[in-house]
């Protein structure tokens, strides 16, 4: 495991057995343990709300789910990148959910989006114990949202609220949750592989130039100060 920094947001990278040691150390244990799958457009979003870096900083452990963000931080482990672009994290998660017998609850605030991953999990024999839908009519309701997850008592808690409305609601309420782990995804609706097109090629990489010159643009900005 190592640290690293983005825009002064302090992370912690883990290898994939790294992090599947301390999942299993987390479903032993009682209390609730927090991981986010960290992307470069959330670093970006945080950039200047110390509330942000706050609520990443108190994760107990952050996912890499975007290789650009290994890179700005001049971590070029092939090893890892291969990890990242790859999903493997993810992929080996669902795996010991479903060959430990785990039970998972899904908290989304898109009904699509919550439906893709409930056929994905269900189609690799994941159980799911309930689910709930947190849209912005419903987002003052915390406290009952809180009590029908207790009420099922979930292994792990799967969230694709979009950055960073889950974060926040974690960082508030963990010591309330009843559960062994709370695990914030990427903001996409799948997992499966998919076939990168040659336009799609573009896109990303022309994106991650524009990240590390952000991340490069900061590093020399607070170097001045």
């Amino acid at each position: 495991m190592r640290k690293i920094e983005i825009f002064g947001i302090g992370l912690y990278d883990c290898s994939l057995r790294e992090a599947m040691r301390r999942v299993d150390t987390y479903l032993k244990e009682g209390a609730v343990h927090t991981i986010d799958c960290v992307t470069a457009q959330m670093l970006l979003q945080a950039e200047n709300s110390e509330e942000q870096k706050e609520w990443l900083e108190a994760m107990d452990m952050t996912i890499l789910c975007d290789a650009d963000v290994l890179r700005a931080a001049g971590v070029e482990t092939r090893g890892r990148i291969r990890e990242i672009e790859n999903q493997a994290f993810l992929k080996e998660f669902f795996k010991k959910l479903a060959r430990e017998r785990r039970n998972v609850y899904l908290l989304g605030d898109n009904q699509d989006a919550l439906d893709t991953l409930k056929n994905y999990l269900t189609e690799r024999m994941v159980a799911i114990s309930g689910e709930t839908l947190l849209t912005q009519e419903s987002a003052g309701r915390g406290d009952s949202l809180i009590n029908e997850i207790n009420d099922v008592a979930p292994d792990v808690i799967l969230v694709t609220i979009p950055y960073p409305a889950g974060e926040q609601f974690v960082f508030e309420n963990k010591s309330r949750i009843n559960s062994s782990i709370w695990i914030g995804l990427p903001g996409r609706k799948e997992f499966e592989e998919r076939k990168e097109t040659w336009f799609y090629g573009v896109i990303r990489r022309l994106r991650g130039r524009l990240f590390q010159r952000k991340v490069d643009k900061y590093k020399n900005e607070e170097g001045t100060d």
